[in-house]
């Protein structure tokens, strides 16, 4: 047996489909496709660590940052902290760009350089 109260909150399967109907035209959820400067960032970040593991690297964290106080603009700033150092290598926007397609060329030349300097820097 239902009391009033509970039965207000009872709605048939009809009901409940033009519920969520007006609810999703009220709010629609709609996905915000990722520019290639942040796909390049999160490349960069993923290939990063990647490439420190396999380099039996430790490190404490691994930070693509723009567009900051500190940082000028068009320029992503890769910063990796090892042994609580933290080291960095500037990126353009079109270095970051590029980096969404492809894993070789300049950008990533200059990548593995930095990484390389990490290890050194971990050797000594």
């Amino acid at each position: 047996m239902m009391n009033g109260h509970d039965s207000a909150y009872r709605h048939s399967p009809r009901e409940m489909y033009n519920l969520r109907q007006a609810a999703e035209a009220k709010c629609p959820y709609t996905e915000v496709p990722l520019t290639s400067f942040e796909k390049g960032k999160l490349k960069i970040a993923a290939h990063v660590r990647e490439e420190l593991e396999l380099a039996r690297i430790p490190f404490k964290s691994i930070q693509c940052k723009s567009g900051s106080l500190h940082i000028p603009p068009g320029i992503l700033r890769l910063i990796v902290t090892v042994d609580e150092s933290p080291a960095y290598v500037d990126l353009t926007t079109a270095e970051a760009e590029d980096c969404e397609l492809l894993v070789a060329g300049e950008t990533w030349h200059k990548i593995a350089a930095f990484i390389a300097g990490l290890s050194k820097l971990q050797d000594s």
